[in-house]
């Protein structure tokens, strides 16, 4: 998902882009990987939920905690492509 999301920006010139990914209480590594993400990322920050409190309350989170003019939402299934943006 990073690595496909990360291509949007490269057409987006005249936009700064932020990555700010949600765990949303998972138990399978992401939290590590978004770590990760974010020391080899300046545009990459985090959320990580202690158990999963549900789709609405991570994307409440994200929202709350965005510093830019405009969001996109978007699911880690890549059900919604960024390449739509």
């Amino acid at each position: 998902m990073y690595k496909t999301i990360c291509q949007v920006p490269d057409t987006l010139a005249d936009y700064e882009t932020e990555i700010l990914l949600i765990d949303d209480g998972s138990r399978d590594g992401t939290l590590e990987e978004m770590k990760l993400l974010a020391v080899q990322d300046a545009r990459v920050t985090y959320l990580s939920f202690s158990c999963n409190f549900g789709k609405e309350a991570a994307m409440y989170a994200g929202l709350a905690n965005t510093t830019g003019d405009y969001v996109c939402v978007m699911d880690a299934d890549m059900q919604d492509l960024p390449a739509l943006l």
